[in-house]
């Protein structure tokens, strides 16, 4: 069971950390008025590693949530140097004084990972966008480090990739760090309840289910091959 949390002695950083999730304490950020918190610098320092679409809209949705108290982008690392200033040109005309990108937090390469999360803070976020193949080794290092972990989906390319994240998140919860993810198709009630009835045996040959991305697809795909023909 939850104990209550004293506001009137608590961080922001804290209260991340006792927090169930670091989607749940983003939200309970957002409750709080700001005068409930120490006079430290809370600010929540954002990095992003993995410069694309995925990635910038995870940044995006992080630094849109109302009333969620101080967060910023404060680092960047890419493979590709025009990728990164792209994505932060886009993020900072949107955004302005939450992105906080000096030149030197923007590192390009295959460890530039690591020189971004080494210049966060211990409640800061590592948000975790690449391709999931590498995706793995960035958490680990995250968490090894004390820095709180969003990952996009996919999480990992195989087995082995899912089974070591499986034990960076034992090592996330010995230590308090928080781990979120993309939210998908599994959150949905209807695949919920369709998981639920296979596993009290229903035979799910019997069951029907529609996605609506794949319709969509799959309508264009046919009306392409009808106006081909």
């Amino acid at each position: 069971m939850m104990q209550p949390i004293d506001t009137s002695r608590i961080s922001r950083r804290q209260l991340l950390k006792q927090g169930s999730s670091l989607a749940a304490g983003a939200a309970v950020l957002g409750s709080l008025p700001p005068t409930l918190f120490a006079a430290e610098d809370n600010t929540i320092r954002l990095a992003l590693i993995g410069c694309g679409g995925r990635g910038t809209g995870a940044v995006g949705d992080a630094l849109s949530v109302p009333g969620g108290g101080p967060v910023k982008l404060y680092a960047m690392a890419d493979l590709e140097q025009s990728r990164m200033e792209s994505a932060c040109k886009a993020l900072r005309e949107k955004f302005q004084d939450k992105v906080d990108v000096a030149e030197d937090r923007k590192f390009v390469g295959f460890r530039a990972y690591r020189q971004a999360i080494d210049s966060l803070r211990p409640g800061d976020v590592a948000m975790c966008t690449t391709r999931a193949y590498i995706r793995p080794v960035h958490v680990e290092y995250a968490i090894r480090k004390g820095i709180n972990v969003f990952m996009e989906k996919p999480f990992a390319s195989d087995p082995g990739g899912l089974h070591r994240l499986l034990r960076a998140g034992e090592e996330a919860q010995k230590k308090g760090v928080k781990v979120a993810a993309g939210l998908q198709c599994r959150h949905s009630p209807a695949r919920q309840a369709l998981i639920e009835k296979i596993r009290v045996g229903v035979d799910p040959r019997g069951c029907y289910g529609r996605d609506p991305v794949d319709s969509r697809q799959s309508f264009r795909g046919r009306r392409r091959t009808r106006q081909s023909g």
